[in-house]
């Protein structure tokens, strides 16, 4: 494992932010990871995964340890009647992933097509997209203790999932993520719940879609609404749609009107947030080199020479105007450093 001193961290992040590690290594090998930690903590220092850097955005540099995990492989590792048991490693392009499961006839991924990032990273948010979430089909993580180097499997009842987060997302530090288990379906099976893919569906003129057309219409229409990271920096969705009590949702469509919505899985109602920041005026919105793109309120862009602190004072200045109308508090999405 090589160690770098002061890398500069814009190329290795979706955003492309202007920050440097003092430390830089990259985790190829599983026995790397213990290298890493041997390193960082006989010198007391911070440590911090990263992926695809398609869910962080820097503000500042880091004064720590950077570990780029570049582990990579799927394998099946068991089979029943009517499923399949795929260990994915952490540094593995997601997109890749949902493609190649889906070519090998392992089903449960399409509606998480183009979802930036790694394998590794996915538990942690619990991604989700098109009414799919990765811990419906989440066995388990397997993970290293930063402080002790110990390694722990977890199950999906133990990463305590949520909308968006899970124990790794709420205690950022401790655990090196090294692979994930999943189990997906050995014959064809599709969620189209959601109502944007079941209109996009429609619009294709499918009446009895193949987890392939699933897959295909999710792509259509991601590639539409948003920008290319490769092409223009952003993190994807910079906020998590609120959930706000049934009491709070009825206040407000006697305020505002009929709002976009649907019903949270926990209680309560989950209000599109980028119906929010678009009804505040944002949509489009630039100041100076950083925006809203215009497809997709959620997303906001760094239109070229953006710092992180501008992108985070675009940020708050659409929380608060959200919070002044409608009394709502937005989350971010991405893990600000």
């Amino acid at each position: 494992m090589e160690l770098l001193k002061k890398i500069q961290l814009a190329p290795f992040t979706s955003f492309g932010l202007p920050a440097s590690a003092s430390w830089f290594c990259r985790i190829r090998k599983k026995p790397e990871i213990s290298e890493a930690l041997i390193f960082a903590n006989r010198r007391a220092m911070e440590l911090m995964p990263l992926g695809a850097g398609s869910n962080v955005v820097f503000t500042r540099d880091f004064s720590g340890l950077v570990m780029k995990m570049e582990m990579a492989g799927i394998e099946k590792i068991d089979q029943g009647p009517e499923s399949v048991m795929v260990r994915i490693q952490a540094g593995q392009d997601w997109s890749s992933a949902v493609e190649y499961c889906l070519e090998q006839g392992w089903y449960g991924l399409e509606n998480l097509a183009m979802i930036p990032g790694t394998a590794g990273a996915a538990p942690v948010q619990n991604i989700g997209a098109y009414g799919v979430e990765i811990s419906d089909s989440l066995l388990d993580v397997q993970a290293t203790e930063t402080s002790t180097g110990l390694e722990k499997n977890f199950s999906a009842e133990q990463c305590a999932f949520g909308y968006r987060t899970s124990r790794f997302k709420r205690e950022p530090g401790r655990w090196i993520i090294s692979s994930i288990t999943l189990r997906l379906h050995s014959s064809p099976i599709v969620d189209t719940s959601y109502k944007a893919l079941a209109q996009k569906l429609e619009d294709m003129q499918i009446k009895h879609p193949t987890p392939q057309d699933v897959y295909r219409a999710v792509c259509t229409i991601r590639s539409t609404k948003l920008p290319d990271p490769s092409l223009v920096g952003n993190v994807g969705s910079f906020f998590t749609n609120p959930v706000v009590s049934d009491e709070k949702f009825e206040e407000l469509r006697k305020q505002h009107g009929e709002i976009p919505a649907f019903e949270a899985d926990h209680g309560g109602v989950k209000i599109a947030a980028a119906w929010l920041i678009d009804t505040c005026g944002f949509k489009a919105y630039e100041k100076g080199p950083v925006g809203v793109h215009g497809a997709q309120p959620l997303v906001l862009v760094n239109n070229g020479g953006a710092t992180g602190k501008q992108v985070l004072a675009l940020a708050d200045e659409i929380r608060q105007a959200v919070k002044n109308r409608f009394g709502i508090v937005l989350e971010y999405e991405p893990r600000i450093i």
